[in-house]
């Protein structure tokens, strides 16, 4: 699993995070996939949403189908908009984007682990938010805790943190989360990014992203956080009608479609 975020930095709406899911004997294969788009468009630049440019457009496009294309791949992001965090709950704003990290990480590793015992995950991350040099090995020991306490073990074997510079799956998440929240943080003004983002919006069946998924979505999952003490939903789910509809035996098999927001910051 490769993760990044969005929107912990500055004065954005809303903060997110996304994972990229692959079986650990396709890793190989989806170096293969971003080097076959690189080699055929001709891009060597760092792939991140920030570097979509006019120009780069087929290139992200391409590697966009691809994702969609590859039955082995999923994305699965949370979206949060920051003034529903209640800080009284925290000692930082950095410290609350952890620990929604850590919960959404644990929610999605816990279901997929009910599905097989001898599961085994290995997440890979991009540099945290925290001056911490040890942060990502209290996340992993936060998140092993409360999937032990509903699981009674923990099938997370490492959580690294890698440079997103030389690892692919962290680029792709980057990319796909940078579409995910595009709308909401009003950041794709240009029109390439805009494109992009509907793009991306067309695999699934909606003329924008805009949206929370239904929770058993498998290939694309935007789990919007709803907090009912706030007052009504401000995100409806919209049904996911894939452009390429996932075979029923897919890479990952279905999960409980019960989203369970318990425990949650």
């Amino acid at each position: 699993m490769y993760c990044d975020e969005s929107g912990i930095d500055g004065q954005q709406s809303h903060v997110g995070f996304g994972s990229l899911w692959l079986p650990w004997e396709r890793r190989g294969s989806l170096t293969g996939l971003v080097n076959e788009a690189r080699i055929t468009h001709r891009y060597n630049d760092e792939i991140k949403w920030n570097k979509v440019r006019e120009h780069s457009l087929p290139f992200y496009r391409a590697l966009v189908d691809a994702f969609f294309e590859a039955t082995w791949l999923c994305f699965h992001a949370i979206v949060v908009r920051k003034k529903h965090i209640d800080m009284s709950l925290h000692e930082s704003r950095a410290e609350a984007y952890l620990k929604f990290f850590a919960t959404f990480l644990a929610n999605k590793i816990r279901r997929s682990a009910s599905l097989g015992p001898s599961r085994r995950y290995y997440v890979r991350v991009d540099p945290l938010p925290s001056s911490y040099a040890k942060e990502h090995e209290k996340e992993q020991n936060i998140i092993s805790s409360m999937i032990k306490r509903e699981l009674g073990q923990s099938p997370i074997e490492r959580l690294d943190v890698r440079d997103s510079k030389a690892t692919p799956g962290i680029q792709l998440a980057d990319l796909l989360i940078g579409a995910t929240m595009a709308r909401y943080q009003d950041q794709a003004k240009a029109n390439h990014k805009k494109e992009l983002s509907r793009h991306v919006a067309t695999h699934l069946g909606w003329t924008n992203m805009n949206g929370d998924t239904y929770p058993g979505e498998r290939k694309f999952n935007i789990w919007y956080f709803y907090d009912k003490r706030l007052g009504p939903r401000e995100v409806e789910p919209r049904r996911v009608r894939l452009a390429r509809p996932l075979p029923p035996t897919s890479f990952p098999k279905k999960v409980s479609t019960n989203r369970d927001t318990r425990g949650l910051p």
